[in-house]
């Protein structure tokens, strides 16, 4: 070979290795990936996350979309495929292009800790084991099952231990495909096992119950005894609707047949193994979960399920087990986020339920992960590599400023509730302090009426019409010869009993409207006045015709148009729930959300007096007659001694009595009467349980229905409301406060005027007002208004602050815990950096991009408060106090805040270079988008990474491929694809600009659009009025804003005139 041939070898070899090298293989690789994971994400709303799992991430290649049948399928690279190619690009551009000085160590951290991350995805992916062991309390277990593999199982029962042959299920698919014969033997037995049919998913029932089906015909076990029928069904990727496989299977000898079983999963979860003996030995035959034997046992001395009190919700959940490994022992306490590791494998406490006989049963999921380690030192590599390579550049950049203009300081400031009246003038303020407990919190009334009417209305007080504000507001012997004939028109149902009642006591308005706490003094207490109130909400059209609304009058009807039509928006809602969450549209919706509203409704009618009485029975009385009856009762019952027979009329009273307030107990959510132990967590007693109090341990229930009881005094308060005793009221509620302080009192205080104070609203305005100053010193060159905006924005960041910091006491919580309070976080995170940028530029870029970015944000997080949903909800298990999540929602979270602020630079910029003439801050624009960009990966990627140690701590799984988990990623991607992009000169200031803000829309979706899809853990939280906002508006608007870079530069275009 001559030295030319040579030369064109190594030419050949090295233009190979600068391609394998080259970060336009990069970017063009992280783009396949984005498209993947969302492709991916998508067809879980179809196929499920475990199915979509196996065939997009754990595969070679794969076809989009998934469904055979599609007329056109797109061939794709996947995950395997693609993580293989990233390693193999990394590993040539670190022999490529790596050089071993102090600023590039950084860089080798991150792209070693990147290589051992995808590594040890490939070793998850293959060998990572998941299974539950299910073990009812008292019991032990050798054994977990598999949650989606299923096998044959002969057993051998035996004295000195079972043997045990299995036929797996993918032999079992092939017999039914007829890839293998269908004779299989079992070794270690005389048996040869013949299976006729296989069915990977059917419905099996007895005869009588499906006569349609297909005759199961068996000659031994359950199908001997019972006519049983079977129908073939699609296998199922919901793991909501697990599959349950079927078997006919003849069981052989050399000899002879010994008969024909039919095998189903359900039969063998609802009656056990069918047994049969053979040869003197007994043998159990069964189709089962794929069971994984382990050397040792696991006893589960007790099971503890905590609720939060009045809720299904669970606080904690644990196990007490005893690990058994020969004639060693040890106890451990298994629960939420505290997994047990033994023998390599981990045990993490999964889910609970109860066996057939009312036994507790723990359900403990087992993850067998020989590289679980990994994700855990690249996390950390590639973190300490980031903030390495990312902090040499701010300190590069640091150099050549000022310490002075390189550093906001910050000043935090506390917020002090406010003081109460003390004149004895009614204010309903007072009453809404009172103390109560629903969805297993204590909260004042304040946070129960504001929260209800949200829920109602979408509204934080009911606006009246004219004539409304009329009839419910004057004294009806104020009103009009024309205003009665017009409320005899609209309010036919304001009767002159009615309007004896608003004669004594008007609603009390304010501005025109009523405020959610007079409007739930009014429900609870003065029932027939609250049900011709305006309070429901519907915008549906034939939803709110269904309740005898009319679309082109108002959108709202009243209590009373619910109940007239209540029958038939109970059988609209029957139908609706019964269609599939994704089938269901707007109008099945609509009846949902209102049949729930009205449900609210009528607890809160029913929660502090009995809401049923006629008018002219006061609650006293009803609480007299059932203490007079008892106290006759327990007469009767001593006379009943000396022989004297007990009055059939007065045990019919008595036990009429009873049953209601059971009734009361059992519907009733909100609880009024704290335990006697302040310190106790127990249910508070609701309406019925206090006036059962007076049969029950006296020692545990306060005496409510005492002269000076917390129910006697809310009966008063009711009578004083309805006579229009405004003292009588202040006195009473008082009291009532007073009655129930406790530790509570504090913060439930503070939440009451916390929410009356509505901090986030008035800073939503700070940040317009903020954004309009910019603007205006951008028009007139005004420096002094672009200075008096930046003093704004920092003093709107101090108050942010001061309020994020109360809510977070409030809640006892880190300050992301759902999904407003995401709203709210972001917003402060993107004033923060945008105050940082102002110091450093002092533009107003920075004041403008983060003030526009928080008014969105708190404009988000308000519109999905208007949900009438706890925004300090209880917290359940899986998320309570835990260092993880908590890091893992507030670093990805300021993650947000950082994509979006990066964003909005990007559109400030293009949209002043197309538009200003004298604009000349490009280049520091860039920069400091660029910083931006840079602190983004970092968040969103260390941010991310946090969850999966989380994920890791609490059910064992570092990545699941969940929508959220996958639009998080896709962030991450989006950012790495931005930087490289860049670094590789495949775009330019422009383009990285109109990269920088397409970033807005991936981070919105990973935001809210994956809640939308009605799968994984986070399908919570979004309406079809926000699906409009985030796919109509936000993403077009993006769009438009991206175009702009393809117009000309107008200071360019100004200077050359010039």
């Amino acid at each position: 070979m001559n030295s030319e041939e040579h030369q064109k070898k190594a030419n050949s070899g090295r233009r190979l290795v600068d391609t394998l090298a080259s970060l336009k293989l990069t970017v063009l690789l992280l783009i396949l990936s984005m498209i993947l994971i969302l492709l991916g994400t998508f067809e879980q709303v179809h196929w499920g996350i475990w199915h979509v799992q196996k065939v997009y991430f754990s595969s070679w290649f794969c076809f989009y979309p998934m469904d055979p049948t599609a007329p056109l399928r797109i061939p794709l690279p996947a995950g395997f495929t693609l993580g293989a190619l990233l390693i193999i690009n990394l590993a040539f551009a670190h022999v490529r292009h790596f050089k071993a000085t102090a600023a590039k160590v950084g860089n080798l951290m991150i792209h070693a800790g990147l290589l051992l991350l995808l590594g040890g995805g490939f070793v998850t992916a293959i060998y990572q084991e998941e299974s539950a062991m299910i073990i009812p309390e008292g019991e032990q277990r050798n054994y977990s099952e598999a949650f989606r593999d299923f096998e044959i199982a002969l057993v051998e029962k035996s004295t000195a231990g079972d043997v045990v042959v299995t036929i797996p299920d993918s032999i079992l698919r092939d017999i039914a495909a007829k890839k293998t014969p269908s004779s299989v033997e079992l070794p270690g037995t005389p048996y040869t096992l013949v299976v006729q049919t296989y069915h990977p998913n059917a419905m099996i029932r007895a005869k009588s119950q499906m006569s349609d089906g297909i005759d199961l015909k068996a000659t031994q076990g359950i199908g001997a005894r019972t006519e049983l029928t079977y129908k073939p069904l699609p296998e199922s990727y919901d793991d909501n609707k697990p599959n349950a496989p079927t078997a006919i299977v003849e069981l052989k000898t050399k000899d002879k047949s010994l008969g024909i079983w039919a095998l189903n999963l359900n039969l063998t979860e609802s009656f056990d193994a069918q047994t049969f003996v053979d040869a003197g030995k007994t043998y159990d035959l069964s189709l089962r979960r794929t069971r994984y034997y382990v050397p040792f046992t696991v006893l589960l001395d007790k099971f503890t399920h905590e609720k939060y009190p009045g809720t299904e919700t669970p606080k904690r959940f644990a196990s007490d087990v005893t690990l058994k490994e020969g004639a060693s022992s040890f106890p451990f306490n298994i629960s939420m986020n505290q997994p047990l590791r033994h023998a390599g494998l981990t045990f993490f406490q999964s889910s609970f339920g109860s066996t057939k006989d009312g036994k507790s049963l723990s359900v403990l999921q087992v993850v067998r992960n020989p590289g679980w380690l990994i994700p855990y030192i690249s996390v950390a590599l590639m973190s300490l590599g980031l903030i390495w390579h990312f902090g040499v550049s701010l300190l590069r950049f640091l150099r050549g400023r000022s310490a002075k203009a390189a550093a906001a300081i910050l000043v935090l400031g506390l917020l002090t509730p406010a003081a109460s009246a003390a004149d004895a003038t009614w204010d309903s303020r007072s009453f809404g302090d009172i103390p109560v407990q629903n969805g297993g919190r204590i909260v004042p009334i304040q946070t129960l009426a504001t929260g209800s009417l949200l829920q109602m209305r979408s509204r934080t007080s009911i606006s009246l019409s004219k004539i409304e504000r009329v009839a419910f507001g004057q004294p009806p012997s104020t009103w009009t010869a024309e205003q009665r004939a017009e409320i005899a028109k609209e309010l036919p149902a304001l009767s002159t009993e009615l309007q004896a009642l608003l004669e004594k006591r008007q609603v009390r308005l304010t501005g025109g409207a009523i405020s959610s706490v007079d409007w739930l003094i009014e429900v609870c207490f003065r029932a027939p006045i609250a049900r011709h109130l305006p309070t429901f909400r519907v915008e549906h059209p034939n939803v709110l015709k269904r309740v005898g609304g009319d679309p082109e009058k108002s959108l709202y009807v009243s209590w009373d148009g619910i109940l007239k039509n209540s029958a038939e928006l109970s059988k609209a809602a029957e139908q609706a729930r019964k269609r599939p969450q994704a089938d269901r549209d707007v109008e099945d919706r609509g009846l949902l959300t209102l049949e729930s509203a009205a449900r609210q409704y009528a607890t809160l009618s029913m929660t502090f007096i009995p809401g049923d009485l006629p008018l002219d029975v006061t609650p006293r009385r009803e609480y007299g007659a059932w203490i007079s009856a008892l106290n006759r009762a327990l007469a009767e019952m001593n006379a009943s001694a000396t022989g004297k027979a007990f009055d059939p009329e007065l045990q019919k009273t008595v036990k009429t009595f009873v049953e209601r307030y059971q009734d009361f107990e059992r519907e009733g959510v909100i609880g009024l009467m704290p335990p006697k132990d302040e310190t106790s967590l127990a249910r508070w007693d609701n309406l019925g349980a206090s006036l059962l109090g007076i049969i029950k341990d006296q020692k545990a229930h306060r005496a409510g229905l005492a002269e000076d009881g917390i129910i006697t005094r809310y009966a008063d308060f009711s009578m004083a409301w309805r006579e229009g005793k405004d003292d009588d009221c202040v006195r009473l509620s008082s009291a009532i406060a007073a009655s129930l302080k406790g530790p509570w009192s504090a913060r439930a205080e503070s939440e009451a005027s916390f929410g009356r104070l509505q901090p986030f609203y008035w800073l939503l305005i700070a940040y317009v007002v903020v954004v309009l100053m910019v603007l205006v010193s951008w028009v007139t060159g005004s420096e002094a208004l672009r200075v008096w905006g930046y003093r704004l924005l920092v003093l709107s960041f101090i108050l942010h602050t001061a309020a994020l910091l109360y809510r977070m006491w409030l809640h006892d919580r880190p300050p992301v815990t759902n999904l407003y309070s995401t709203g709210i976080f972001v917003a402060w995170g993107a004033v923060g950096l945008g105050i940082m940028l102002e110091r450093v530029w002092k533009n107003g870029i920075g004041a403008g991009a983060t003030g526009i970015t928080g008014f969105v944000s708190l404009i988000v997080a308000h519109n999905l408060g208007l949900s009438g949903e706890d925004n300090l909800e209880s917290v359940r298990a899986v998320l309570d106090t835990n260092f993880w999540l908590a890091t893992h929602v507030t670093i990805v979270t300021l993650g947000y805040s950082a994509t979006f602020v990066a964003g909005l630079l990007g559109a400030l910029h293009l949209a002043l270079r197309a538009f200003k003439k004298d604009y000349n801050w490009g280049d520091s624009v860039a920069r400091a988008a660029y910083g931006i960009l840079a602190f983004a990966v970092m968040a969103s990627f260390i941010g991310t990474m946090l969850g999966g140690i989380w994920a890791d701590q609490s059910w064992g799984r570092f990545w699941g491929w969940d929508p959220k988990e996958n639009g998080a990623i896709l962030i991450v991607l989006w950012c790495a694809l931005c930087l490289h992009a860049r670094w590789g000169g495949l775009v330019r200031r422009e383009g990285l600009m109109q990269l920088l803000i397409f970033g807005n829309i991936v981070t919105a979706w990973s935001w809210f659009g994956t809640n939308l899809l009605g799968v994984g853990l986070h399908s919570y939280g979004f309406t079809e009025t926000g699906a409009f906002w985030l796919y109509y508006v936000f993403c077009p608007s993006q769009l438009a804003l991206i175009a702009l870079g393809w117009l000309p530069d107008r200071s360019k275009s100004a200077l050359k005139t010039a």
